[in-house]
């Protein structure tokens, strides 16, 4: 394996355990996006504190490194297909639809803030602009950025003028869905998900025009080189730029008074995952890893299937029709059930690898992904 897509894997791995840093708190929650804006109460102020020590240095930020890892993938398609002189569009286009149906069997199935849904309609409007050259990517990188900077700062305008107590009520209305997943059975969670499929498929629409920016991002950055040995000028720039800026960005949003919970995931948020990249390419580079590097790795190779597996096993554990965590709130048993998945991602990796070449959803998504071009 090259150092190239060593990194990549890496990168991917560290990805999928950063996100599932941030849903923990959900499934911890019940589902209730309340945690995300200091709304729980633990029994000590340290389990407050650990929470948004947590969120602070996850929470958007390895989703952000997830979209521009999605955009880094479809150049890797896209170069691939030139270089067998295939047509890119169908066969990616198809792609992106079996992830759609992916991601809406995940939402369904298991949770309701499924990123695959948006990743996939994304994916299929970048998918033609990067045919289109280089200028047509980055007159819409800057249309696509800041429609999401003015959505932002608008949403962001009310948040800081509504009062907090107001601000509260409204997320209070998310705990009807907690009390389904507290008290329901698994197919009351089914049926209350896709009763309230538009509500709860906001947010994927929503960051769209990010998600777009993004993409290409990550598309322009795999042209540049960004990711090859030769690269390493480039992620250690954005390793300065994106900690040095991402971060008093994201401490400045952890005042309430500010209103900025917004704009920490959705603004903030990309800068410091840009910074994780370069980190991680850098202690990567220099052996910081060690052994961790390739149980990372393989974590990222199975992507996919680590994705939904980590979720159906947070399930499992929070909700009620499982072992009810989630009924009494505790910072120390989120984290813990965080740290256990994400061993169990990383065994169930090494020990599938050992035996295949790809994960088990990677597998089915290549033989449905190819049938259809098959001779």
């Amino acid at each position: 394996m090259s150092k190239r897509i060593e990194l990549l894997d890496v990168l991917r791995g560290f990805a999928i355990l950063g996100t599932l840093g941030t849903n923990i708190w959900l499934f911890a929650n019940a589902g209730n996006i309340g945690a995300f804006f200091g709304s729980t109460t633990y029994q000590s102020q340290l389990e407050g504190i650990l929470q948004q020590a947590t969120l602070f240095f996850s929470n958007g930020k390895f989703l952000g490194m997830l979209t521009i890892l999605f955009g880094v993938g479809l150049e890797l398609q896209y170069q691939s297909a030139k270089k067998r002189g295939q047509s890119f569009l169908p066969a990616y286009l198809w792609r992106s639809s079996l992830l759609f149906l992916d991601g809406l069997l995940h939402f369904a199935l298991v949770i309701e803030f499924d990123i695959l849904m948006g990743y996939a309609l994304t994916a299929m409007l970048v998918a033609f602009i990067v045919t289109k050259g280089e200028k047509v990517m980055q007159t819409t990188m800057m249309v696509a950025g800041g429609i999401h900077l003015l959505m932002v700062f608008a949403i962001t305008a009310v948040l800081i003028f509504t009062p907090r107590p107001e601000l509260e009520r409204a997320l209070g209305n998310f705990g009807n869905i907690s009390q389904v997943y507290l008290n329901g059975t698994y197919l009351e969670g089914v049926v209350y998900r896709l009763e309230n499929f538009s509500s709860l498929r906001i947010e994927p629409i929503f960051v769209i025009p990010m998600g777009i920016t993004l993409f290409l991002l990550g598309v322009r950055w795999m042209r540049s080189g960004t990711f090859s040995e030769q690269g390493a000028h480039l992620t250690d720039q954005m390793m300065r730029w994106g900690l040095g800026l991402g971060i008093p960005l994201n401490l400045l949003a952890l005042e309430p008074s500010f209103g900025l919970d917004l704009a920490a995931r959705y603004l903030f948020a990309p800068l410091q995952a840009a910074g994780y990249i370069g980190l991680i390419a850098y202690a990567l580079r220099h052996g910081w890893l060690g052994s961790l590097a390739s149980s990372i790795a393989k974590v990222g190779r199975m992507a996919l299937s680590n994705y939904m597996l980590q979720g159906v096993l947070a399930s499992v554990l929070f909700y009620g029709w499982g072992f009810g965590l989630a009924r009494n709130p505790n910072a120390y048993a989120a984290l813990t059930a965080w740290l256990c998945i994400s061993v169990t991602l990383v065994i169930f990796s090494k020990f599938w690898l050992q035996r295949f070449n790809q994960g088990p959803f990677e597998t089915v998504w290549k033989i449905l992904s190819e049938m259809p071009f098959r001779k």
